[in-house]
């Protein structure tokens, strides 16, 4: 696999599905494809979100030991779901408090749990973890967080 899309399963109706294999310069191109997806759904409002979240954990696909993973964004009534499934049976811990903004690591699961409004790490029975994170444009759900 070379880049993001190397392959694509789904591009229209609910749920929009794309593999890859990290790499650092690919992440814009992530980014551009979940604003592209909330754009075509008229959830422009969470974008900024959504790529901020979707960039923390394709990152964490760089400390898997293929590197891969299976990116989706299923479209819920007012938000989305953005998901991340990899390989690796790693279970990662989201801080309980910030981490140090001098850190050189370890700040990217903080902040895009910070930046969901509902946000889990799951372990796969057939092997690997999901982790995911659903945003909703509705203004008091928003606010919660």
């Amino acid at each position: 696999m070379d880049g993001v899309a190397a392959k694509i399963w789904a591009t229209d109706g609910p749920e929009y599905l794309f593999e890859l294999e990290y790499q650092a310069q690919c992440l814009p191109q992530v980014r551009s494809l979940v604003c592209k997806w909330l754009h075509a759904r008229g959830l422009d409002v969470l974008a900024m979100d959504a790529a901020l979240i979707a960039t923390e954990l394709c990152s964490n696909l760089r400390h898997t030991p293929d590197r891969w993973g299976e990116v989706s964004l299923r479209h819920l009534p007012g938000g989305l779901r953005l998901a991340v499934r990899d390989r690796s049976t790693v279970l990662p811990v989201v801080p309980a408090t910030a981490p140090c903004v001098t850190a050189t690591g370890g700040r990217g699961l903080y902040v895009a749990a910070a930046s969901a409004d509902k946000f889990e790490i799951e372990p796969l029975s057939a092997g690997g973890k999901i982790i995911w994170g659903e945003l909703f444009a509705n203004a008091s759900a928003r606010a919660e967080r």
